[in-house]
This record gives structure tokens, sequence and C-alpha cells, in this order.
């Protein structure tokens, strides 16, 4: 264990500005598999904290093993262990990044090889929300320090599958607040969290411009306090306010000019003499407000709607809808401008990257269909699905076969939609495809397994998405709103998804039920 190491975890354990530490609360979650008994490390966290009288003890969160898959099991440990041994697993831990095993105070647990990541602040929930606390835990005070022990294998995922992965991040979350699935980088890691605890602040905006703070320190710090205060204004990237207090008593009362509230603000207090962040902070205040309320109309009468023969066959209650408008004020008119310009900016952004563009205002079919090889190519070492309900061989034929790298692998999924559309059977469609893409291309470079939905072989759908697939990258998925066939015919949107993941594994899982032959068009390898 080298020297640096063992210095990032003394400087966080004893600075008492954070907080007066005397136990640590373990939990691990494990994997456990059944058939060799082994137990590998699916997640571990020691969050520091000061009790009254810690209750050293271990105890399972999960009363018995949940099955995750016919060969694995997870379970979930809390442990409250004291400073001395929470300072001990964290050498261990340094000693054996490199290796397969370590034993943290539960036998012998399987993980992967780690990098050492040094301290980091993680800032507490605000209007902005740092996405590794969904894994941390109650950081929504000060923030906290962290020392992470990154898997850089990420062993655990490689036990299940993605169907299994979602029930296993699913069923940790509904025992304990720790999310996985949204923060998957963080399975197999060991994570030392040191709250900021011993500091309480709040603040506000007045009309005149000014941030009005309040904040007390534990009075068992009077005679050691050197804090600063630090608090900017956030404009177009730029600062355009700033304020620096100095802290030194227990409790303390300031008020600094900072000029309009209405944008980000940033305010950070920081121990001078240790250097340590006690808090970080992005916050934003509102300055007008309007909302929408609905009461029961006065008389308690109802719509009625009427089938062909004057039968009622609903009846609704309607309500009064009313607009409340707070008080507004009026923004400079350089920062109107500003604002402008971002927004222009931010609409060529998002069409110049593919991320939003409408079609159909005129008939730009050939544009669309550019725009969708365009996303294909964006696929490079990867591959790309195409889920469309009514796909055909001529589809693509006029997309997927004009993208330029070798290679590159296509999985498609249609549905017997279409061949009902043409009056025809899935046999005949099928054969009619297959001969479409032998009689017109000579199909070099082409890796492609169009699927097909039918019958009782998987589900119906009715949406589409194009799916782009790289190693090591997060997935990308756009909604295309239309079939490959109607393209800039009429109005639709190709819009990027915000949360991709779920519908790559919806894609997936259907891919998986529609193995069965009869569901195979055509494939390329």
């Amino acid at each position: 264990m080298t020297c640096d190491y063992k210095k990032e975890f003394d400087k966080l354990v004893n600075c008492k500005s954070l907080g007066f530490y005397n136990c640590a609360e373990k939990i691990t979650i494990f994997l456990k598999n059944k058939a060799d008994d082994s137990v590998t490390n699916y997640f571990t966290i020691f969050v520091f904290d000061e009790r009254f009288a810690p209750d050293y003890k271990k105890s399972f969160l999960t009363k018995k093993l949940i099955s995750i898959s016919d060969s694995i099991s997870v379970g979930i440990i809390c442990d409250v262990i004291s400073i001395e041994d929470a300072a001990t697993y964290y050498e261990t831990l340094c000693d054996n990044l490199e290796n397969n095993t370590v034993d943290i105070g539960q036998g012998t647990l399987n993980k992967g090889p780690c990098e050492f990541v040094p301290k980091v602040f993680v800032p507490a929930n605000s209007t902005k929300t740092p996405l590794i606390n969904k894994v941390l835990k109650n950081n929504n005070i000060n923030g906290s320090y962290i020392i992470e022990f990154f898997d850089v294998e990420k062993q655990p995922s490689t036990l299940i599958n993605q169907a299994q992965l979602k029930k296993l991040n699913d069923t940790i979350y509904e025992i304990i607040p720790i999310d996985l699935f949204t923060i998957s980088d963080r399975i197999g890691n060991f994570i030392f969290q040191f709250p900021s605890i011993n500091l309480k602040h709040h603040y506000k905006a007045d009309k005149e411009g000014n941030l009005n703070y309040s904040i007390c320190v534990d009075k068992r710090l009077s005679c050691n306090i050197n804090y600063q205060l630090m608090c900017e204004s956030i404009f177009d990237d730029n600062i355009i306010g700033y304020g620096v207090e100095k802290i030194l008593s227990a409790e303390n009362n300031i008020k600094i000019w900072i000029g309009d509230t209405g944008n980000i603000i940033n305010t950070s207090i920081i121990d001078v003499n240790s250097g340590i962040f006690l808090t970080y902070q992005s916050t934003s205040f509102i300055q007008n407000f309007h909302f929408s309320f609905s009461i029961g109309m006065r008389f308690g009468r109802q719509r009625e709607i009427y089938d062909a023969q004057n039968n009622i066959i609903a009846a609704l209650d309607i309500v009064s809808n009313e607009k409340l408008d707070g008080p507004q004020n009026s923004p400079d008119k350089y920062m109107s401008i500003i604002e402008r310009r971002q927004y222009k900016k931010r609409t060529n952004d998002l069409l110049n990257n593919l991320e939003f563009k409408q079609y159909g205002k005129v008939n730009r079919d050939n544009q669309a269909i550019e725009d969708i090889i365009k996303i294909m190519n964006k696929a490079s070492s990867g591959k790309v699905y195409l889920w469309d309900p009514y796909l055909c061989a001529e589809d693509i034929l006029k997309t997927w076969y004009y993208t330029k790298i070798f290679g590159l692998c296509l999985h498609a999924i249609t549905s017997s939609e279409i061949a009902k559309l043409k009056k025809v059977s899935l046999l005949e469609w099928r054969e009619e495809q297959k001969e479409i893409f032998e009689k017109r291309s000579n199909n070099y470079g082409i890796r492609l397994e169009f699927r097909c939905q039918h019958d009782n072989f998987g589900y119906g759908f009715h949406d589409r998405f194009i799916m782009i697939i790289n190693e090591k990258e997060k997935p990308k998925v756009w909604s295309i709103g239309t079939s490959i066939n109607s393209l800039g015919n009429s109005h639709h949107i190709i819009q990027e998804v915000q949360h991709p993941q779920m519908i790559v594994d919806a894609f997936e899982e259907l891919w998986g039920e529609l193995s069965d032959e009869t569901c195979l068009i055509w494939r390329k390898d």
C-alpha cells in the first residue's frame, strides 16, 4: 500500500469540519453462485457517521437470498463497524487492487481488478443532481467526499443476461435506495463515503439582488473555524456576479449582493485550513411563476355523449380552468437577446446532430432517408437495431444498403401486419422478401438479420425506433415517428430518446422471442 492512498483516507476521516465520525455503515450487495457457492461483490459502500452509541452489529437486509436466475442469487448485508475496522478494510482493498478476491470482514469475496480513484467531492442534490447520488446514502444536505475502488472489468454483469440484470437492479432498489440500473458503471465498485454533517446552512434571495445566508457550524469546532463562503451567478457560461466572505464563528448571517438571482447560483463553503469542501451547490430562484387549477362547475352538470340510437355512452364531469400568475420581473434586454441566441444555437445543434428534426412540412422524403442513413453510419464499429412494424426489404435496400462501413451488423424486426396489408400469406411474403434481397444487390459487405413478429411469437408493437449500439458507449436511440416506407411524406419527427437503455432492452427481449425459424425473413453474415 502506498503512502498516498493512506493520506487520502486519513485526511477525510480525521477532518472534524466534515464530521466527528465514530463508526461506518458498511452495505454489501453480493451475488452467490449456486453451483460452487462462490460469492461476488456487486456493490459495497462504507458510509461514515457519528452516532451516540454505535451498535456494532451485522444484519441481513434480505431475510433470505433472492433468486435472480437458475444459478445466481442476491443478498444484502448491512454492517455497522468501527473506524479502525473501516481503515483496515480500506488498506486491504488498497493492497488487493489487482487481485480477484478480497476479505473485508465477510469472508472471501470475488471481485474484478480495481483502479484507485482519489477523493472526489460530490455535491448534494439541488437544481442539478449528480448521477452518482443514485448510489450514495442521503447525500442531500451538504454533499460528500468519496474514495472509490473502481471495478474496471464489471465481472458481476457477465454472470447474468440483460433481462436478469434489470430484474436484479429492480430487486435491490425495492429493498434499499441504491439505483444500479441508472448508474450501472458503479457495479462491482467499493465506495467510501465521507458526508459533510457538521455544517448547516440555508439561503434565500431578496428583491434587491442579495443572497441572505444563515450558516451554523457545530459548536465543538468554535475554536478552529476558518471557513470561506464563495458564491457566483452564472449566465451564458460567464460569471456576472460574485461574492466572498469569511466565516470565523459558529453562527453567521451573511448578506452578499450578487445582482440577478434568477440565474444559476453556485455556492461553496471551504475549510481554509484543510482545503476541504464542506458544501457546494448549484441552485436557482423562481422569479415568476404561473399555474392552472380546476374547480367543479357551479351547477354540477355533465357532458353527455350519445351513440347512434341516442343512448348515453359516456358522461363527463366538466371543470373550470383558471390560471394564476405570480409577479413577473422584466428581464434585462441584453439577457433576452442572449437567450434568443442560445435557443437558436441549441436548435441548430439539435438539427445538425439529428437529435430533433421535423419532416413533412414539404415533401422531403429524400432528406429524411438521407438522415436515417447518417444515423445508421454513426454505429461505426458497433451494430444497429431497426424496429418498424411495416419494415420490408425495399426499405432496408434504400437505407441500410447505402451505409458505407463494411460488415456493420443490422438486426431488424418487422411484423406480419405488412403481409396482411398486402393480402398475402406470411409464407408468400417471406419468399418475396428473400427474392428481393438476393436479386436486388450483390450484398457486398452486408451483415443483416431480419426477423418478423407473427402469431404467438413475441408481441405486437407500434412505435418505430432506430438504435445505435457501440461497445463501451451508452446506446443511442431515435424515435423516427413513422415507418421507413413513408419517411418525409407526411409530418413526423425524428427525435433522440433521453433514456435509451430501456428501449434497447425491450428490442433485445423481443428479438430473443423471435428466434424460431418461422420468424426469420433473411440472414446475411
